[in-house]
């Protein structure tokens, strides 16, 4: 009978390990579904427009890297899902949301080895799951694609430096080239990476000078798979005297040529160089990029910091007290003196979790020491205990607003109303007439696959189009700005352009053209709101669709959607003989230029390749994960 007991005990650890595999799958899941709803409903604001112009087409556009990135991965990746899966604003997001998702995974594993603790690794994966921050951040930016190479970059330097395995050592150096291709700032974490290679070193769990030849190694891999950027700016230079923006910022590659191109951009981003501040405006953009979008993670990272520190006997407590002082202060101070961008902090946040689940599994095995009944009774009921946490989320943190009111889980989107309504319902061949309140990338974005004027264009073009011999009936989509104010965020500074337009949509009622779809505002007013059980809100219009029927030579509008340009790049990149967009294609002249080009574009390809295998990579580790811990 007694026999029998241990055999009992390690089936039971076993059931329990395999349920903390089944939460790490639901975890997974439910984190992907919220990114979902979010990508379908997350606000369209700011640049991401003009990145996703500058995605669409990318891979035929003959750039190596877009001008004010110094990078490609997003764009070509982006490009692929548009190619694969159509346009909509689930697929412009869908990069954020699947690396955003496997990020999930990313940090388990990280966690998991940090700590030596599947438990830390779950509920490390559980709060990056379900954080607000994350999933509203899951859209048409570069940041939440970027935190998955980040967490796997640090998941392989610390498995390789704890097993002293050069395998994972160049895993973390590949992945480190290939993140430096999705986002430019990936350069300033190399503080963190090598500073932790030496604290191993000094603590003589790493020996630096018999494994030197490895690190040489990982830097020369770095530099070719970032070297398309490098490429691209020496020949670009050679043949336009034009470099990429941050080039020409950071090595002040500066001429009259350059100046006029991008002194525009980002409110003098080009003359803007680092600046050292003072500690009081140091603890300022703390608080704005980090404690305001997730207070409550601050708060609770700077209690479990300290608890590392009252922990740091224990070797995990003391080496990630470590690290996320190394990986916290020199790459902080860099940014805040030179990139004053709430996004570009978010990796900072998301290394706070792991702190955060260590101090909360401390907390709960101290709770199941004292309260072993309450213990038995938790490992009985995981699966409730984990659904009943999803509907607490669902009912109560999803459903309040996040940053500053402005963003709800589940409140309508009518840019995504609109881009469904214009795929359903609106032919290739018609003709969209736009309102100029409409932010120009906006419309851009939204119209791009169709043909588009804008009202102020509309003259010029029936003026034209009444002298051609080609025209047909076709119908015509007239769109509103119900609002007013459709992305601008300062029409008010000019009353004359709403009333012209005004009085252009008086005139249609006139005409007795009608309304035939509207798309309602973003629910942006309550703090709480929930699908389920709130009032259904009352929305008012923001876009207004009217239809007629003109006769319209499309070859002509053909023409002028050919002129359009969004952020120095022609729409599509389907006008390579654009006047600006020339300064940024060359034609490699003699053997060297003609051998270093061909390298960089094989090096393109190569990054492509690494990226969907680093994706694969971090599944399959996963996967592979022992039950022991």
């Amino acid at each position: 009978m007694d026999a029998e007991k241990p055999k009992e005990e390690g089936a039971k650890k076993e059931r329990k390990l395999d349920a903390l595999n089944v939460i790490l799958i639901l975890t997974v899941v439910f984190g992907f579904i919220f990114r979902v709803v979010n990508a379908n409903t997350r606000l369209l604001f700011g640049d991401p427009p003009h990145f996703i112009l500058h995605s669409i087409n990318f891979l035929n556009s003959g750039l190596l890297v877009v001008y004010d990135q110094s990078t490609f991965l997003w764009y070509a990746f982006t490009d692929i899902m548009f190619r694969v899966f159509g346009m909509s604003q689930l697929t412009s997001r869908f990069v954020s949301v699947f690396l955003g998702t496997l990020t999930i995974i990313a940090i388990y594993l990280f966690a998991k080895e940090f700590f030596n603790s599947r438990r830390v690794g779950i509920i490390s994966a559980m709060l990056y799951a379900f954080m607000p921050i994350f999933i509203f951040n899951a859209d048409d930016e570069h940041d939440i694609a970027m935190l998955f190479f980040i967490v796997a970059i640090f998941y392989c330097l610390i498995k390789g430096l704890k097993e002293n395995s050069n395998k994972y050592l160049i895993f973390s150096g590949i992945l480190f080239g290939v993140g430096c291709m999705w986002k430019a700032y990936l350069p300033i974490l190399m503080f963190p990476y090598l500073g932790f290679v030496l604290y191993y070193h000094y603590k003589g769990r790493f020996n630096l000078k018999k494994n030197y030849k490895i690190f040489i190694w990982i830097f020369a891999i770095i530099v070719l798979l970032v070297s398309p950027t490098i490429v691209y700016n020496y020949l670009n230079y050679q043949h336009n005297q034009v470099t990429d923006l941050l080039f020409a910022k950071f090595f002040k590659v500066l001429n009259n040529k350059t100046e006029a191109l991008y002194s525009w951009s980002g409110g003098g981003e080009l003359y803007r160089t680092f600046e050292v501040r003072s500690p009081g405006d140091y603890l300022y953009w703390f608080k704005e990029f980090i404690f305001l979008h997730a207070p409550w993670l601050a708060i609770v990272g700077a209690i479990s910091l300290l608890f590392l520190v009252l922990k740091r006997k224990e070797q995990p407590a003391k080496d990630y007290l470590v690290f996320y002082l190394l990986y916290f202060i020199v790459p902080f101070f860099f940014l805040v003196g030179s990139i004053l961008m709430a996004k570009h902090y978010i990796h900072f946040v998301a290394f706070l979790i792991p702190a955060v689940a260590y101090f909360i599994d401390k907390i709960v095995s101290f709770i199941s020491e004292k309260f072993s009944h309450l213990s038995n009774l938790a490992r009985n009921h995981y699966f409730i205990a984990y659904l009943l946490i999803i509907l607490i989320l669902f009912f109560s943190i999803f459903s309040f607003s996040y940053g500053g009111g402005k963003e709800l889980l589940f409140s309508s989107n009518p840019e995504h109303d609109l881009i469904n309504y214009k795929i359903s319902e609106i032919p290739d061949k018609a003709l969209i007439i736009y309102d100029d309140r409409i932010y120009n990338c906006f419309a851009g974005w939204l119209f791009n696959d169709r043909y588009y004027i804008p009202i102020s264009a509309l003259n010029t073009f029936l003026e034209y189009n009444s002298k051609s011999s080609a025209t047909e009936s076709v119908p015509v989509y007239i769109v509103e700005c119900a609002t007013d104010d459709c992305g601008w965020g300062s029409i008010s500074k000019n009353p004359e352009l709403n009333k012209s337009i005004e009085t252009f949509f008086s005139s249609l009622q006139n005409q007795s053209i009608k309304v035939i779809h509207t798309s309602k505002e973003k629910l942006t007013g309550p703090s709480y709101y929930n699908p389920l059980i709130s009032a259904s809100p009352e929305l008012s219009d923001y876009y207004r669709v009217y239809k007629t029927y003109m006769n319209i030579d499309l070859n002509l509008a053909k023409q002028f959607k050919a002129q359009y340009s969004y952020f120095l790049y022609p729409l599509r990149y389907a006008n390579p003989n654009d006047a600006t967009f020339k300064n940024f294609i060359y034609i490699p002249q003699g053997l060297f230029e003609s051998s270093i080009n061909s390298l960089a574009w094989l090096i393109f390809y190569i990054d492509l390749l690494l990226s969907f295998i680093a994706m694969i990579f971090i599944v399959y580790e996963a996967l592979n994960q022992k039950n022991d811990i």
